[in-house]
């Protein structure tokens, strides 16, 4: 699913916790795209790929 919104870059967020923040970070430069995060609280993200 994560590798779909990065191959797509929509604009639709994706939710994930703070503790897999790494995670996409490395998803991203490892498809050579760029992504913003806002911080919903509670420790969770959304994470939008462009």
């Amino acid at each position: 699913m994560i590798w779909a919104r990065i191959a797509g870059c929509t604009d639709d967020a994706l939710t994930i916790h703070a503790s897999n923040t790494e995670m996409i970070m490395r998803m991203a430069e490892a498809a050579e795209v760029g992504f913003s995060a806002e911080d919903l609280g509670n420790d969770w993200l959304a994470v939008i790929f462009h």
